[in-house]
């Protein structure tokens, strides 16, 4: 088995976010609560820092591996599948949407590429 196999198998476990969120956040790594999570803040920096360079505003912006879509597609985040307007409507809509989803995980796709990070 290679190195990347044995560690997808190590992965079918519970989700990354809440095995890695639990050892660094003392929760899931998407927990909503007061204050913004670790996924939240990300957005918010990488928002911030290229909203001057977004002419239009629009976000097209996806989840993922939650219990409907699993590995194998993206859900929208708005029914009618419209682009969010702007990294605000972004975070504001992952605060309705994240407390009603189930996470599937494990987050398999991205494991290959971390294991080819240097």
């Amino acid at each position: 088995m290679a190195v990347g196999e044995e560690s997808l198998d190590k992965m079918k476990k519970p989700p990354i976010q809440q095995i890695l969120g639990t050892k660094s956040y003392n929760r899931s790594l998407h927990h909503i609560g007061d204050s913004l999570n670790p996924y939240e803040q990300a957005i918010s920096i990488i928002g911030k820092t290229l909203a001057a360079f977004d002419e239009d505003y629009l976000t097209p912006f996806y989840g993922f591996e939650d219990e409907a879509t699993h590995d194998q597609e993206v859900f929208s985040f708005f029914p009618d599948e419209r682009i969010c307007n702007g990294f605000e409507e972004v975070l504001s809509r992952c605060r309705e949407i994240v407390p009603h989803l189930r996470l599937a995980g494990p987050d398999q796709h991205i494991l290959p590429l971390l294991l080819k990070w240097p």
